[in-house]
């Protein structure tokens, strides 16, 4: 079967799941699980077979009934759907089996490293070390105290929590400017995190 017929399947599947979402307000679809898969002239019965087979066996959908026009799909999972439509949709990717890029920050520099694309921030500055600060755990939650803490008061002075936000506002400019990153600090109440792109 053609791979775009599947992924027109796993789509049509998607959308009735999340209509089904929808109208239950942003909770899962609690009545039994069940969507119903409307049949398309332009697609065989043999190919929707062949199709809900492959998903069941690939854990997307516990079962399915034929119906006169229709499929019976029970217990679609939307996340495994979005992951085999994902790998449906770009199976050139898959196979290339490309590493994501690394994002990292070199103290020694100053630089914003992904891939090989850099970002250079003022060395020794309050952006410096609010990327320095982030950048030590890059999966943490990282307070404002403890970034103004490290901040080195001689080589930059950050005397007020507003600059640190500042900081943070000029580094998200010049990262997306750079890398194409957009808002890579986050920030909410006096917290910091990193935002890494996958």
């Amino acid at each position: 079967m053609k791979p775009n017929l599947k992924l027109e399947i796993v789509d049509a599947i998607l959308g009735k799941v999340n209509a089904a979402i929808e109208t239950t307000g942003g909770l899962i679809y609690t009545d039994s699980k069940k969507v119903f898969l409307d049949l398309v002239p332009h697609v065989k019965l043999e190919e929707y077979m062949a199709t809900l087979k492959e998903l069941k066996k690939a854990g997307a959908l516990e079962d399915f009934e034929n119906r006169d026009d229709c499929f019976y799909i029970l217990h679609p999972s939307q996340s495994r759907l979005y992951e085999i439509r994902r790998s449906l949709s770009s199976p050139t990717e898959q196979k290339s089996e490309e590493k994501p890029l690394k994002l990292s920050f070199d103290a020694n520099s100053g630089k914003i490293i992904w891939g090989d694309k850099e970002c250079e921030l003022p060395f020794k500055s309050i952006e410096y070390y609010v990327a320095e600060k982030v950048f030590e755990s890059p999966r943490a939650r990282v307070k404002e105290d403890d970034i103004i803490a490290h901040i080195d008061i001689v080589a930059s002075k950050a005397d007020s929590p507003s600059r640190v936000v500042d900081a943070r506002r000029r580094i998200n400019r010049k990262v997306y400017q750079d890398l194409g990153i957009n808002e890579l600090i986050g920030y909410k109440n006096a917290i910091y995190w990193l935002n890494i792109p996958e």
